[in-house]
């Protein structure tokens, strides 16, 4: 699971809050909602899979035979250039 402090809506890539392996996938989502685009584009079906909530993204990676550390590194480029995500605290 998340450590405290490992990603919010707010923080982005900067600083030392970044999306790990053990990121649960859908609050990946929910976050970053530009995410759904690449998961899309790689077939996958994460984006409104009941299951999604109990996947990191390693989980995810594994299921779909990716290598991790691209898969990790992709996802984090996008959250890096979001706006600043979605969350249902600040309204953004």
């Amino acid at each position: 699971m998340l450590n405290p402090g490992t990603f919010t809506p707010d923080a982005g890539m900067k600083g030392n809050r970044m999306i790990e392996l053990d990121s649960p996938i859908d609050e990946v989502l929910t976050l970053y909602p530009q995410v759904t685009r690449l998961l899309v584009s790689l077939r996958m079906m994460c984006a409104g899979c009941d299951i999604a909530r109990f996947h990191t993204v390693a989980d995810v990676a594994s299921v779909y035979r990716l290598d991790t550390r691209t898969f990790l590194a992709d996802i984090r480029k996008i959250a890096e250039t979001a706006p600043h995500g979605v969350s249902s605290d600040t309204g953004h």
